[in-house]
Formats: structure tokens, sequence, C-alpha cells
């Protein structure tokens, strides 16, 4: 049932299932304190690098098509606030995960933890801070949702 509302929600806010992927919900029922709210600060973001190709032409590396201005539709559009929730929760658990689980990088260096979500923080809060940088920050809509996710969440929680 949920995940067909999700479904419903995300058809509502123009948007397919695709790129989403099978992300968790998270713990939205969980009081905890307001974050920080997010600097509006332009997004600084490495220059993309074309992907590599393999063999038949096709991307190595798969990316969503979901853009900033795409993401505050889906975190705005009533019905769709847990498909935003889905994505922004999808992106920290990778990022938590990595931290954890592969603390050397490709290039042999230790992975910097740039990012320290609260285990207490909401899947809620975590949308708030996402919307409100979007709100604030409208020439940077056109970037990769996932670079500005990325961005926001460190951003608002920086490891110590």
């Amino acid at each position: 049932m949920r995940r067909t509302m999700l479904l419903a929600g995300l058809a509502a806010a123009g948007l397919g299932a695709a790129g989403l992927g099978a992300a968790g919900l998270g713990a939205a029922g969980l009081a905890a304190p307001t974050p920080p709210a997010a600097a509006a600060a332009p997004l600084q973001v490495a220059a993309e690098a074309p992907a590599p190709k393999a063999a038949e032409g096709r991307s190595m590396s798969r990316q969503t098509r979901i853009d900033g201005t795409r993401l505050l539709k889906l975190c705005s559009t009533r019905g769709t606030t847990q498909g935003c929730e889905a994505y922004i929760d999808g992106i920290a658990d990778t990022i938590s995960f990595y931290q954890r689980n592969s603390p050397i990088g490709a290039n042999g260096k230790p992975v910097a933890a740039g990012v320290c979500v609260p285990f207490d923080a909401t899947a809620r809060q975590l949308r708030e801070v996402v919307v409100s940088w979007l709100q604030s920050n409208t020439a940077e809509r056109g970037r990769r949702a996932a670079d500005i996710v990325i961005h926001v969440l460190r951003q608002t929680y920086p490891c110590a």
C-alpha cells in the first residue's frame, strides 16, 4: 500500500519511480531537535567529468536525471513528500554506509567524513533543510539533485 501511494505521488509530481531506487523511508516518526538551517551559499561541486564509457557506448555509472527543480517539486507537492524523503534518506544512508565501510577511497587515501547526520534526525527534517536551501538558491536548481542533497547535508551536518 505504501509503495502504491509513493508511486501515485511520484506520478502526480510528474516523476516516475525510476531514479528513486529502493531507498528506505527512514525513521520519520521520531521526534528530534530542529537542525540548524542550511546557509544560503552557492553549491560548490567539482566540475563534472564525463562519465566513463562502457564498450558499447553506455555509461558505466547510472545517475538520475532529477535536478533541483524536480526535487523541489517532489518535496513540495502534497502527496509526494514521502518520495522526496525516501530520495534524501537514500543519499544520507549511502553516505553513512560508505563512510563506515569504505574508509579508503579509490585513490588509496582515507575518505574524509564530511557529513555526519545525527542518528535522531528525521526524514522530514532532512527534507525541510533541502527545501529551504532550494528555495534560497534558485540559480542552483538546474544541478543534479544528488549533488544538491550532498552539499546541503554537508553544510547542515558537518562532522566535528
